[in-house]
Order: C-alpha cells, then structure tokens, then sequence
C-alpha cells in the first residue's frame, strides 16, 4: 500500500515581521528566508516521515527542480513529478510574533495538471493505494473521478475551499480532512459539531477530520465519534503544522495504528513542526515523536 499524493509544490518566501501588513501600509520584515513547501509536497513529506509509502504526482518549472530533489531525499517516488519550463509555483508568507501567518500562492506549474499525467499516474497504481489531493492544484474533479473509475480509496483535504467545489464529485471521497473554518465556509455552520453533521448528512459515506487549532480535532464516522485535544506549544512559524497533522495522521492510521493513537501522534508532530522555522523541513522525523 502507498499513497498516490496529487499536490501543490512551492517556493516559499517567507517574511517575518512584527505584525501582518495591512491595506496601504508599508513595513519593513524583521527577516527574511526562503524555504521548500506547498500543501503537496509538505504533505507527501509528512507521510514519508511517517513511515508511510509516498508516490508524488506533480509538476516542477525551471526554478524549482530543488522539490523533485527534496521529495527524492525523504524516499518520495517521483516517476510522476514532470518538468515544465515555465514558473513554479510559490508563496509569500507573512509570519508575525506571534507565529501566525498569511499566505498569498502563485499556481504555476502547479495549475498545470494534464488529463494525460492524471490517468498515468493512476494506472501504474496498485488496488490497495490511497489517492490523496489537495485543492491548490487544477483539475481536482478529473483526478477524483479517474481515482474512483481505478476503485482507489479517496482523501480529499478542502484547502482551500473554493466557490467551484460545488461542482466537484464529492460523493466519491472516503476521508475529508478540513478545518473549522473551512468547515464554515463549506456548510455555513459556526460550531464543530454542526459542521460534522450537516458534512455526514451530505456525504453519509464517509469519514471526517476537522481540526480545530488549538482546541484539537474531532474525528467521525458511521461507527466512531472522537475528539483529541492539541499539545500547547508556543508557536513559532504555523506554516506546515496541518500538513504535518494531515500526513501523520493518515500515514499512521493506514499503517495499522488505532484511530486515537494516530491522531494523538499526529496532533504530536504538528506541535513539533510548529516550533520550528521553515516548512518541509520542519516536520519532525518519527523517531523524535516515539
């Protein structure tokens, strides 16, 4: 078993300052640094760090062949990460003193997604992987579909949500991973509880993760209602800390661990990356969670 992971893969320029800048205000960062990122590749990290089997599926342009690099040194197939000689995409992060952060993404390459890349990867997939994908990247209801035409089990994470994903064939996803503000967003409920349930009468199929910052994460199914709280940690730089959730999570519960165990190291590692600088690179390895 591994995981098939369609993902976003960043240059991340990331700038630290006092406070977010705001509308016509100029302010000068405190510092300044260039890191590897993007949901995909962060989480396909994750995943490998997790001890799980990772198949990347992505496209690199002429200024980031140093994320095929990356992926290929955390034991990350990358058979199916393409070159295309245009810009990569990336990000540029604003991270205050609190650790808090925004986000502003160019798509790049990774809005170039082909229908031919897609099916490629899928049919060089085995009957027991795992599809995961994102929403930073193009043709997200393509992938579904063919992943379901494979029989392949589906994860969905809804970052970000979008106005278009109402189109998308949802009912075919086994697992959403969200957050509680894109929880909202998708059903105009406030509370967790009324997120979980107007998701389950919506899509009664499948499973749902919701995380919810420093309140934890609630975990449902047909057969399972869990909740588990956050490790407080003073937080240095958020970025990659639900990446890490996201992957260690899933690594952990598809290798065999219980759902609770995997949560708890999940939400484990999260704390740990979030008190580091940087994104791929501050995921923590397992051996410093167990």
């Amino acid at each position: 078993m591994k995981f098939i992971n369609f993902g976003s893969m960043h240059i991340d320029y990331v700038y630290n300052v006092k406070e977010i800048v705001k509308a016509r205000e100029t302010m000068n960062a405190v510092d300044h640094a260039t890191n590897l990122g993007g949901k995909g590749l962060n989480q396909s990290v994750a995943l490998a760090r997790a001890g799980a089997k990772v198949s990347h599926v992505g496209i690199v342009g002429h200024d980031g062949l140093g994320l095929k690099t990356l992926l290929a040194e955390n034991t990350i197939c990358t058979e199916h990460v393409e070159y295309l000689n245009q810009a990569n995409g990336h990000a540029v992060i604003q991270v205050n003193s609190d650790g808090d952060n925004t986000i502003l993404i160019f798509g790049g390459t990774n809005q170039k997604y082909s229908p031919e890349l897609i099916e490629k990867a899928l049919a060089s997939s085995e009957p027991d992987d795992i599809v995961l994908v994102q929403n930073q990247i193009n043709d997200v209801p393509r992938i579904i579909e063919q992943a379901k035409n494979h029989g392949r089990k589906i994860i969905f994470n809804l970052a970000p949500v979008t106005q278009n994903m109402a189109y998308y064939p949802l009912e075919y996803v086994d697992v959403f991973v969200l957050n509680q503000y894109q929880g909202n967003l998708l059903t105009q409920q406030e509370k967790p509880d009324a997120i979980l349930a107007a998701l389950q009468r919506r899509y009664p199929q499948a499973a749902f993760v919701l995380t919810m910052g420093q309140r934890g994460v609630k975990f449902v199914d047909n057969h399972r209602r869990l909740t588990i709280p956050a490790e407080r940690v003073p937080a240095i730089d958020t970025n990659a800390g639900g990446d890490t959730f996201v992957g260690y999570f899933l690594a952990r519960w598809h290798l065999g661990d219980t759902i609770e165990r995997s949560l708890e190291l999940a939400c484990r590692a999260a704390a740990l990356c979030i008190t580091r600088k940087g994104a791929a690179t501050s995921i923590p390895l397992l051996s410093e969670l167990v």
